[in-house]
């Protein structure tokens, strides 16, 4: 955002397990859990040194995000009726949005896909001309087997290391 001194970063761990379990731990600057297993998202926050589950409105519009993410996931970007995908130079798939009402708040995605088959390598998504926020993927692992617990039990996974 134009306003900010200085970008807001935070940092956490992304797991995926095709075809739909997904978990987004975010270690800082604040813990939280989101996770998206057999088509239930939760989300879970850190209150009072511990994490409890959030059931806020916004929540709805959470789960159209990660189930989203799970798409570009499993490679298809061209399956959500809300965005027209195409290829741009730099092995860049740009998502613009189709209905007007949605353009007022993302005027565009761009995800940028990694040399590496199978991987992005970050997303980009536009609220403004001066607002975006991107997601960098770093140290990817692929084809290692999750247990489906990592998607049904809310623990940090720094606990578990």
């Amino acid at each position: 955002m134009k306003i900010l001194a200085r970008p807001l970063v935070s940092q956490g761990k992304f797991l995926f397990k095709s075809p739909n379990s997904l978990r987004w731990e975010y270690t800082r600057p604040l813990k939280s859990i989101l996770v998206l297993h057999n088509g239930k998202t939760r989300r879970f926050v850190q209150k009072d040194g511990r994490l409890v589950e959030d059931a806020s409105a916004g929540l709805q519009s959470m789960q159209v995000v990660v189930q989203q993410i799970t798409q570009w996931l499993n490679g298809r970007f061209d399956e959500n009726p809300a965005f027209e995908a195409s290829l741009a130079a730099g092995q860049k798939i740009v998502l613009s949005p189709r209905d007007a009402a949605i353009a007022r708040l993302i005027q565009r995605i761009e995800i940028l896909l990694s040399d590496r088959p199978g991987v992005i390598a970050s997303v980009t998504i536009f609220e403004s001309e001066n607002s975006f926020t991107k997601l960098i993927f770093q140290n990817v692992v692929l084809n290692t087997p999750l247990d489906d617990a990592l998607f049904q039990q809310v623990f940090t996974l720094d606990d578990e290391q």
